[in-house]
């Protein structure tokens, strides 16, 4: 199977604080891989290091076998790569068509004196580029909301929203940071099922999570992360029987 993304032993130091501590992941084409840890771990610090937020003080991310490491965020998003956060971030007086539409700009060829003059060839880009973020819209269930606010979306629908507006980049590895955050059950049952469609359809998922009933039933591998530290990878199965990963993080009732 091809590996889609490679952490090979990433460091990340702020002033004295080793945040991320020779660390490496692979994720492989079509997979769906879960980082898991305690508050503090590093978790969002190794997926702003895959990202480009930071520029990893040791170690090398390789993309789709090409290295990425320090590359800025808006190249990293042109490769094929993007991301959503824990926090909603989420134009939330725009519309759910027009939130789409901004994830889609960084792949637009527009030239700014076609636009300036509304002439043909920027009118048929707009048309095209509507067009396949209705389908994008349509594929994740969206589509009759395209002309609603985004705020006026349930929770569960904005978190979506965020996702889908991730795939209009064109990405072709998503990385989640903690998408089900304040979702109620039956919130976190349809983000699973649409992230095992999204898998369907060729995504690859990289994510960060708390919510271990989802991890351990959506999650073909995991990852674990204690104090900068990877202290175990492996299948959900085990990762619940890892008697390091139990005292640090899941606790004995698992």
């Amino acid at each position: 199977m091809k590996t889609m993304l490679e952490l090979k032993n990433i460091t990340q130091v702020f002033g004295g604080l080793v945040a991320v501590n020779d660390v490496s992941i692979h994720v492989d084409e079509k997979e769906i891989v879960g980082l898991i840890g305690p508050n503090g771990a590093g978790k969002t610090t190794t997926f702003n290091c895959i990202t480009g937020v930071y520029n990893p003080t040791k170690g090398k991310v390789i993309f789709e076998d090409r290295d990425i490491t320090g590359k800025p965020v808006h190249e990293i998003t042109k490769d094929g790569m993007a991301r959503t956060f824990q926090n909603i971030r989420l134009f939330k007086s725009l519309t759910v068509l027009d939130n789409v539409r901004i994830g889609m700009h960084i792949r637009s060829k527009s030239n700014l004196f076609f636009d300036a003059f509304h002439l043909p060839r920027r009118n048929k880009a707009e048309k095209e580029m509507t067009e396949e973020c209705m389908k994008l819209l349509a594929m994740t269930g969206l589509a009759t909301h395209a002309d609603d606010r985004a705020d006026s979306l349930p929770y569960g629908a904005q978190r979506r929203l965020e996702i889908v507006r991730a795939m209009a980049t064109g990405a072709r590895l998503l990385l989640l940071d903690e998408p089900a955050a304040g979702m109620n059950e039956q919130e976190t049952a349809e983000l699973m099922e649409f992230i095992r469609e999204l898998r369907d359809k060729g995504y690859t998922v990289f994510l960060i999570e708390h919510d271990m009933k989802l991890v351990m039933n959506l999650c073909d591998r995991i990852y674990v992360q204690n104090q900068g530290y990877l202290i175990a990878d492996g299948t959900p199965a085990e990762i619940q029987s890892n008697q390091a990963v139990i005292d640090a993080y899941l606790g004995e009732e698992v």
